[in-house]
């Protein structure tokens, strides 16, 4: 089967650079720009995009926004004043408080619905996504966020990685963002809607190993990408570069880097040493110990932020908004772009070799933390399915 191909591939690894293409291209939109993002901040950023959507509407473009309700919670009331001025079709996944209405239906004696009003809850939308035309897609770890930008943050901007796709491919990706607009704008106690039997068999025949997108809206989706890259690391002959914000993965993963150190597989993975959540590197100190003591090679990145997510397994490579987390792997919308033309797995590879670089070795193992901190990770690490 011939190999599938991006038409043309840039990576970004600084903010700035990122979203100035993404101005560039907004100002060339014609027909469409739909944006998918988990967190969509009230800052100075954000404000030259809405003006940049505002202009393009003007010129008779169509823009969509969708944001999670839970992570731009603190901006919906900014995003929603915005986006009704300038004409910006506006829809929330699964706002938290619509109104006072959700206390007293949520303590209905149904108990029965419990389960799922915390279900609904914990699963958010974690891509970030900006369409344009339906011909150039971006991808990566980029939110509409203010610490993304140096030009804002100054030495504190944290470490990212993106990515503008052109290709046929991008087709997949428009066809995911449609049914988020459908399910998107409900209450958190309200489960999703029941998609349209046209659009189960759509999915059905959406292959995502085959894909040049790797898409998890549907649970079968969830557990075919799981598997894949499973696979892809028993399967590894050289090396597993892993770069990722948070990391506390299922214990299968765990087995399966194990197995691939005993196989003679060199794997490393970047971690950052400064964090936003400080409680996933607390519970995953000991699983990170376990690697350690396997052969693996864990780096902590040093200075800033490190928010960046990609995967290098010989000459294949993945780049997202995938973290190697309970979250991402069982409930997170995410979403994936695959590569496996030479040039493009080298540039990460490079950018690997840089991130290496300005990190550390994991800290000696032999030094014993008091005992305070150890019954701190361990409280961390019972709380692994919810971070």
């Amino acid at each position: 089967m011939q190999q599938k191909v991006w038409d043309s591939v840039n990576f970004f690894h600084e903010g700035d650079e990122y979203f100035a293409s993404v101005i560039s291209d907004v100002r060339r939109a014609k027909n469409s720009i739909h944006l998918e993002t988990y967190i969509f901040d009230r800052s100075v950023l954000a404000q030259s995009l809405f003006d940049e959507f505002g202009a393009a509407v003007l010129r008779g473009v169509s823009v969509r926004m969708v944001v999670d309700g839970f992570g731009s919670l603190g901006a919906l009331d900014f995003i929603s004043r915005e986006c009704e001025k300038k004409n910006i079709s506006l829809r929330i996944y699964k706002p938290l408080f619509r109104s006072w209405g959700w206390f007293f239906r949520f303590w209905t004696p149904n108990i029965s619905r419990l389960g799922s009003v915390i279900k609904n809850l914990h699963r958010r939308n974690h891509r970030k996504v900006i369409l344009i035309d339906s011909e150039i897609a971006y991808v990566g770890s980029y939110n509409i966020s203010v610490v993304h930008s140096r030009k804002y943050f100054k030495d504190s901007v944290w470490r990212d990685t993106g990515v503008r796709l052109t290709g046929s491919e991008i087709e997949v990706l428009q066809t995911s963002f449609r049914e988020v607009w459908s399910a998107a704008d409900q209450s958190f106690i309200q489960p999703l809607k029941k998609l349209p039997s046209r659009i189960i068999d759509r999915y059905l025949r959406y292959k995502p190993q085959a894909s040049l997108f790797r898409i998890n809206f549907q649970p079968l989706h969830r557990r075919w990408l799981y598997r894949d890259l499973l696979q892809r690391i028993r399967r590894s002959e050289h090396h597993v570069r892993i770069v990722t914000a948070y990391f506390l993965p299922r214990r299968s993963l765990l087995r399966a880097l194990q197995k691939a150190t005993d196989r003679g597989v060199k794997v490393e993975i970047v971690l950052p040493y400064l964090t936003d959540v400080p409680l996933v590197k607390w519970a995953a100190k000991a699983l990170i110990d376990q690697l350690v003591a396997h052969g693996v090679k864990v780096f902590e990145y040093q200075n800033r932020v490190l928010h960046a997510k990609y995967t290098i397994i010989d000459q294949w490579a993945s780049v997202g908004s995938l973290n190697y987390n309970h979250r991402s792997f069982l409930h997170d919308l995410e979403v994936e772009a695959v590569f496996e033309n030479e040039k493009d797995v080298a540039n990460l590879a490079n950018q690997f070799a840089l991130d290496t670089e300005n990190s550390v070795v994991w800290y000696d193992k032999n030094h014993r933390p008091s005992w305070m901190l150890r019954q701190l990770y361990r409280l961390a690490f019972r709380l692994r399915y919810l971070l």
